[in-house]
């Protein structure tokens, strides 16, 4: 199946398969203020995750999602982050628990030629 992108700024007008296998990475459990996030790398073919992109995965846990995290209240101080360089862009996708059993979800999404990344906050995308 085939589909393009018309709306997005710096994003390719080509056609792209809709799916292409990733390369899975472990990258540890990382601890934060007494929480715990195990975080994993997803890459596309001719990308990588480099150290750059790893601090700002962190700074995103330290100053967007932990604050999310006390607002929903009721964690139990574990979840997980992605960090996908994908074929058009980098996504930083955060999850974590509340309520006991309640996945929550925060997203980072830039497109390699945009200068700003996009706003999550106010779409409705879930992954």
């Amino acid at each position: 199946m085939q589909y393009r992108h018309s709306e997005d700024p710096g994003v390719t007008e080509q056609p792209l398969d809709i799916y292409q296998p990733r390369a899975v990475e472990n990258l540890g459990v990382w601890p934060f203020d007494g929480r715990s996030l195990k975080a994993y790398g997803i890459v596309a073919d001719g990308q990588g995750i480099d150290a750059a992109m790893q601090v700002l995965a962190r700074l995103l846990v330290n100053q967007e999602v932990l604050p999310r995290v006390e607002t929903e209240g009721a964690s139990n101080g574990m979840g997980f982050i992605f960090i996908h360089p994908g074929a058009l862009g980098l996504t930083i996708s955060s999850h974590w628990w509340c309520q006991g059993s309640v996945l929550c979800q925060h997203n980072y999404r830039k497109p390699y030629a945009a200068s700003q990344q996009l706003n999550t906050r106010d779409r409705t995308v879930v992954a």
